[in-house]
Parts: structure tokens; C-alpha cells; sequence
């Protein structure tokens, strides 16, 4: 995982520029693949919360759109879930949902933070919020003392090196694999809980290690029955007549 520059090299000097992946273009491709995966992510969520609304996919997923920011998204998707979903499918989604947020945030940095490098790390990129930068180029304009004759004096500060992010090339296939997984939870979650659940998708979802860990703890406290509906059924396949799909696959009449 990335560490604070601050652990790795505390006297490097950073270098905040655009042109930091030119440096390093073997990292822009992993970059690139999180911020697909989470753009197909977000087409399946729409696509959910439009089956919740019951309305056409175009509407849904201007809907969808139209909330700004990931908060937004989520208050409104699980505003028409909790009156559109049994209770066991609002829980999968929430498990979901919690079990690739951390993906999604490595996203938003990817897309929203700023790149930087040290000649320190060359085999490294620095990854920061942008307020390090703002609070850093503010520092070279802000006097903090007055001068007897009216002049000021400048203090720069350096960048806080804390908040700065050391990415290298474990880290960038580590996030890549995470937007994998997530798109594939999202995908199962889709087929568990869409338009038209395939009881394929519920099953490998309900099986999945990611999820388990996810649903666990939303499922402390809750009725027996409830917990029957979320527990994970095995590898087995289901009876006959159950799942359409399951018996086309194994040529069941």
C-alpha cells in the first residue's frame, strides 16, 4: 500500500506537475483501467436504481447523473432502494457498496488529486489533494510579518509531506485489481437484484470473500430468516427447477 512521503524519503524534494506521468508512462495505463472500471461501474449503478424506479434506463440514469458527487448518488440510490427492495436485497447492496468503497475513493484520487515526483524515488510518483498545493503556493504569496517600512515578509512552506502519497508499481497493480473486483461485485450485485435476477449472479455473490466480509457485520442483531436469505449456499448447484439458467447449463429437463 502507499506510504507518506514523509516515511519514505522526509528530505525529498517534490516536484507538482502535470507532466509527472510522462516521467513514469508505464503507471498511466493502471491509472487509466481504475478510472474505466469505476465509469462502468457507475453505467451498472444506474442501471439499478433505474430497475428501482421502475422507469426506462434513459431516465433512470439521468436521474442518476444528475446527483453530483458520491454522497449524492449514494443517498438517492439507497432513498428508492429502501422503498423499492425486500430488506435482504437493500443489505446486499449496502455490502456491496461498502466492500468496493475503498476502490472508488482510490479512483476520485486518481482523477481528482494532484501528480507530483521527487528525483529521490525514480522508480516512484507522488500522489496529493490538491489543497497540499494550494496551501504551499499560498504560502509564497502570504506575508507573516510587516516590516518596519511597509515591506512583508514571506515565509514559504514546504509541502506537507504527510498527506503526500508514495505510488509505485505494486501499489498501481494493487488498485487494478481492486477495480477489477468491484466491477465484478457490482456486476453480480446487478444480476441478484435487477430487473431480471439470475440466480447464478446471487449465488456467486453471496459466496464471494469480499462480500462475506462486507455483510457480516450488517447482518449482526437481524432475524434468523434474514440471515438464512444472506448466508452463502455453497458451491453446490441449486434443485432442479429453481433456476432456469442452472438447468440449461447442466441440460436438466
Amino acid at each position: 500500500m502507499p506510504h507518506p512521503l514523509s516515511k519514505v524519503r522526509a528530505n525529498a524534494t517534490v516536484n507538482v506537475t502535470p507532466s509527472a506521468l510522462d516521467r513514469a508512462p508505464q503507471f498511466a495505463l493502471p491509472i487509466m483501467h481504475v478510472v474505466a472500471r469505476w465509469a462502468h461501474i457507475d453505467g451498472d449503478l444506474a442501471t439499478i436504481f433505474s430497475h428501482m424506479l421502475k422507469v426506462d434506463i434513459a431516465v433512470g440514469a439521468a436521474v442518476y447523473q444528475a446527483f453530483h458527487g458520491t454522497e449524492a448518488r449514494r443517498v438517492a440510490l439507497f432513498a428508492a432502494a429502501q422503498k423499492a427492495l425486500p430488506e435482504w436485497q437493500v443489505i446486499a447492496l449496502q455490502a456491496t457498496w461498502n466492500a468496493t468503497k475503498h476502490s472508488r475513493e482510490i479512483r476520485h484520487k486518481f482523477a481528482h488529486h494532484a501528480w507530483g515526483y521527487c528525483e529521490e524515488l525514480p522508480d516512484a510518483l507522488l500522489l496529493m489533494p490538491t489543497s497540499v498545493v494550494v496551501d504551499r503556493n499560498i504560502s509564497l504569496r502570504q506575508r507573516v510579518e510587516e516590516l518596519p517600512d511597509g515591506r512583508g515578509v514571506i515565509a514559504p512552506a514546504d509541502i506537507d509531506k504527510e498527506k503526500v502519497q508514495v505510488w509505485r508499481a505494486p501499489d498501481f497493480a494493487k488498485a487494478q485489481m481492486d477495480a477489477s473486483q468491484a466491477s465484478f461485485l457490482i456486476a453480480l450485485l446487478h444480476m441478484a437484484i435487477g430487473a431480471l435476477p439470475l440466480e447464478v449472479g446471487r449465488r456467486q455473490l453471496l459466496n464471494e470473500p469480499d462480500f462475506r466480509r462486507a455483510v457480516e457485520p450488517l447482518l449482526r442483531g437481524k432475524p434468523s430468516e434474514l440471515r438464512a436469505q444472506l448466508a452463502p449456499p455453497g458451491s453446490d448447484p441449486p434443485a432442479p427447477g429453481i433456476s432456469t439458467l442452472w438447468d440449461e447449463t447442466l441440460g436438466r429437463r
